[in-house]
């Protein structure tokens, strides 16, 4: 009786293949969205960046800005000429400036309500004519357990803009169900990333993890795998979901 060896079983599992597909991630620089292009690649995707920093983790790094629509439609095109139209995009940029809400200006709640919601909703845009000439595809947007209950870290502004991820990601799941388009959301809770570590100070990171019912921070890379999840066919009834990574906060 032959053995299946460990490369044999990940190459035949759905959630393993994602060979022959390209997948976008914005703000893939850093944090979140490097592990997640790292773990995408890792499983065969062909991966574009989209950041205004280098990235180093995929095959394709475009430096554009997300808040920009022409700079995005352009991003868009060199990504379809180079690697193929993508079938996964994954919306992570984002910025988390700290603060009480008296001292958000307006600059400050425009720019953070841009880069992490506005850029949503242009990447979708752009990326929606590709999903549908491959008859479907995959959109995971990142949002937080900002947007879920509220802040731990950063200001109002922030918690208003994932809020509006996890309301735009629950609208556009039924319009786009019928291009057999699924659109799903990922909440993270406490990751210990460099906008984590530039937020809070020491005591108060401790202080936070006290308050995590597994006792610790997330790893980024522990969130890039619920991504990949929800890019694999393993989930491939979800769509709509938001989906909870916070150690257990309730």
């Amino acid at each position: 009786m032959q053995t299946q060896t460990t490369s044999d079983q990940h190459s035949s599992s759905p959630y393993q293949d994602l060979r022959g597909r390209t997948a976008v991630v914005t703000g893939g620089s850093s944090g979140i969205g490097a592990a997640t292009a790292t773990l995408l690649r890792e499983l065969g995707a062909r991966v574009a960046v989209i950041d205004i920093s280098p990235a180093d983790r995929g095959d394709l790094w475009v430096d554009a800005d997300v808040t920009d629509p022409h700079a995005i439609g352009d991003a868009f095109t060199r990504i379809a000429d180079s690697l193929g139209p993508a079938s996964v995009l994954v919306n992570n940029a984002g910025i988390a400036p700290p603060g009480r809400f008296e001292d958000l200006t307006p600059e400050d709640w425009d720019r953070t309500l841009a880069v992490n919601l506005s850029s949503v909703y242009l990447c979708t845009r752009s990326a929606l004519p590709q999903l549908r000439s491959l008859g479907g595809g995959t959109v995971i947007n990142v949002s937080s357990i900002a947007g879920r209950h509220r802040s731990l870290t950063a200001s109002a502004a922030y918690a208003a803009a994932k809020g509006g991820v996890i309301a735009l990601t629950r609208q556009l799941a039924p319009e786009l169900a019928g291009d057999r388009i699924r659109v799903n959301c990922v909440c993270p809770g406490l990751v210990d990333t460099r906008i984590m570590q530039q937020n809070v100070d020491e005591q108060r990171r401790a202080d936070l993890v006290g308050t995590v019912p597994l006792g610790r921070m997330a790893a980024p890379v522990e969130i890039a795998s619920c991504i990949a999840f929800l890019a694999s066919e393993v989930s491939s009834y979800l769509t709509g979901s938001i989906v909870d990574a916070n150690g257990g906060i309730v």
